[in-house]
């Protein structure tokens, strides 16, 4: 009977040394799982701000897009214009040119008429007074 009872005792002793065994293991995992949960949990909170961050990076992108857009339109617009203004202003040169030598062309037909008109009334006069009976020459 002594021996039964030591086995007894023995198996209770194991019989306990394993609950405490299996309770320690039920307590190591789960705080392994809560520690899991929370680092997924975590993980999750931080993929939704990468989210967000990516979603405001593309709307500022998009948004940054059509501003060039503007921007380029306003440069080809501005292109168009000096281009326009350009063409213009040689186009006004030219003519003031042009007008410069019609009167250039003037003045020195002028001054031509006048040196004629002086020789033919020199002239005119030298006969008048002399009378050579020459008749007096055209202007050339």
């Amino acid at each position: 009977m002594y021996s039964s009872i030591c086995k007894l005792r023995l198996e209770s002793c194991s019989s306990a040394t394993a609950q405490n065994s299996i309770s320690e293991i039920v307590q190591i995992c789960h705080e392994a799982c809560v520690a899991a949960q929370q680092e997924a949990a975590w993980r999750q909170e931080e993929l939704r701000l990468y989210k967000l961050q990516l979603d405001n990076t593309q709307k500022e992108i998009l948004r940054a897009q059509d501003i060039l857009g503007v921007i380029e339109a306003q440069r080809d617009d501005a292109e168009a214009a000096a281009t326009d203004t350009c063409s213009k202003a040689r186009k006004l040169n030219e003519e003031h040119l042009i007008e410069l030598a019609r009167e250039e062309g003037r003045r020195l037909r002028y001054e031509e008429g006048i040196r004629c008109g002086r020789n033919t009334g020199y002239r005119e006069g030298r006969v008048v007074v002399i009378d050579d009976g020459r008749s007096p020459m055209p202007c050339a």
